[in-house]
C-alpha cells in the first residue's frame, strides 16, 4: 500500500514498485510483516502536518 496525499483510507493504493538496488555500503532487507499504529494514522490523516 502506498499513498501520496493526506486523507482517509480512500487515498491508499496497491502499487507495483521496482525492487530497490542497494548501493555501496547498503543492504537490502526482506520485510515479512509490518504494522500500523495510532501515530501512523495521525500522520496519514494530516493531523501532524505542522510538524
Amino acid at each position: 500500500m502506498e499513498y501520496d496525499r493526506y486523507g482517509g483510507p480512500q487515498g491508499l493504493e496497491i502499487r507495483a514498485v521496482a525492487r530497490p538496488q542497494p548501493g555501496a555500503g547498503e543492504l537490502l532487507v526482506r520485510v515479512h510483516g509490518t504494522s500500523v499504529n495510532p501515530v501512523d494514522v495521525s500522520i496519514r490523516s494530516g493531523d501532524m502536518r505542522i510538524m
